[in-house]
C-alpha cells in the first residue's frame, strides 16, 4: 500500500528554484506533469505551457524529502502556490526500506523480501 502526500510550495520559491538549474523562469502561469516514464513517474514538469524541466531536478532543487516522489497524481498552480500530489518516497529503483520493514514486521523471510524487490534474482546459501 503506498502512501499518498501532498507538498506545497510557493511560487516565488519554485522560480528561484528553477533559476538554481538554470531555468530563467520569471513567471508562473501554469504548471503541469509533462512527460512519464515506464515506471508512471514524471520525467518533466512544464511550465507555463513551453518550458519543460526535468522532474528529478526539480524534485532535488525542491527538497526529496518534502517533495518525496516523481510519483505524481497531480501537480497544479493555486493561487500563489504550487501543490504537488502523489504516493510513495525516492526515486522507485531498487528495494524500499519501508515496504521490506513492514514485510519483515508481517513475518516475511530475507530471500521473500529480496525476490519481491528484484524479479529474476535467485537466492542461494553460499557458505555452510
Amino acid at each position: 500500500d503506498v502512501q499518498s502526500w501532498m507538498a506545497t510550495f510557493p511560487v516565488s520559491d519554485v522560480i528561484k528554484k528553477l533559476g538554481d538549474i538554470g531555468q530563467n523562469v520569471t513567471t508562473i502561469s501554469s504548471v503541469t506533469i509533462g512527460k512519464k516514464g515506464v515506471s508512471g513517474r514524471a520525467t518533466t514538469i512544464l511550465f507555463n505551457g513551453d518550458v519543460e524541466v526535468s522532474a528529478p531536478k526539480l524534485r532535488l532543487a525542491l527538497g526529496s524529502t518534502v517533495l518525496k516522489s516523481m510519483f505524481l497524481d497531480s501537480v497544479e498552480l493555486s493561487g500563489s502556490e504550487i501543490v504537488f500530489k502523489g504516493k510513495g518516497y525516492g526515486h522507485g529503483v531498487g528495494l524500499s526500506q519501508w515496504g521490506a520493514q513492514k514485510m519483515a514486521t508481517d513475518g516475511k523471510k530475507a530471500d521473500e523480501i529480496v525476490t519481491y524487490y528484484f524479479k529474476d534474482v535467485k537466492v542461494e546459501k553460499r557458505w555452510e
